[in-house]
């Protein structure tokens, strides 16, 4: 993704296994079942389409036609309007090509998703209060806000994953890790990379959001630290080298 990503920033968007299989269920149900009643609704809209009669997986590009003349794309660049209009010929007429597909036969809006997580909002919020569960929902909930959660979480994960595996690794006799390792595999650096962040400050707030932040902090100071040199050191050798 790029064009829709934040930023405009290429990205690539790792999708569970389970959440793949939900996916093809809706895939083979009810996005079928859309796509059979929108056929005739989109053949009328031909002219204003973008339809696609080649599709190369390889260079992921679409070629068709798109206002009477003959363009290519690259679908990571292209912008959610143009994704809205990319059709294909289907079994049963023109098919959209986006996986999500609203009344009409289109790729639902940024309007129409932000009032699809109202709607399932709202549905939380009555289903916490009927059956007085102890999850407490909030009174208002942005999009937006699930990739807040998301960062917290996966930063928290992160950071013990690789405590863990670094305490597993020196209790088997292995090694300090060089200063490389540790920055190839640093959380922050890592979910910087998933978010899309621009610059690692961005990142660095979320720190705030953890339970026991220093805790975690110490424990990787301890673990990660080589008993020959301090962070001091490293720095020191980083500027050296940048230097020379």
């Amino acid at each position: 993704m790029q064009a829709i990503a934040k930023f405009g920033l290429p990205r690539v968007v790792a999708v569970q296994h389970a959440t793949l299989q939900e996916l093809d269920l809706y895939r083979r149900t009810e996005r079928a079942a859309m796509v059979r009643a929108s056929a005739k609704p989109l053949g009328r809209r031909r002219h204003e389409l973008f339809v696609v009669d080649d599709i190369d997986l390889r260079q992921m590009k679409l070629r068709g036609t798109l206002h009477g003349r003959r363009r290519t794309f690259r679908v990571e660049a292209m912008p959610a309007e143009l994704r809205r209009l990319a059709v294909i010929e289907g079994d049963h007429g023109l098919e959209p090509m986006a996986l999500f597909v609203g009344r009409g036969g289109r790729m639902p809006s940024k309007q129409r998703w932000e009032q699809i997580f109202d709607e399932a909002h709202l549905r939380s919020l009555r289903i916490s209060d009927e059956h007085a569960c102890d999850l407490v929902m909030p009174s208002r909930l942005r999009i937006h806000d699930t990739r807040h959660t998301f960062a917290v979480y996966m930063l928290q994960m992160l950071t013990q994953l690789i405590l863990r595996e670094e305490s597993e690794r020196m209790a088997g006799g292995g090694h300090a890790a060089y200063l490389t390792d540790h920055l190839s595999r640093n959380p922050l650096l890592i979910l910087q990379r998933l978010l899309g962040h621009r610059r690692p400050s961005s990142t660095l707030r979320y720190l705030t959001y953890i339970r026991a932040t220093n805790l975690l902090v110490s424990q990787a100071i301890a673990e990660w630290n080589d008993q020959d040199k301090t962070y001091a050191d490293y720095a020191a050798a980083l500027v050296g080298a940048g230097a020379a």
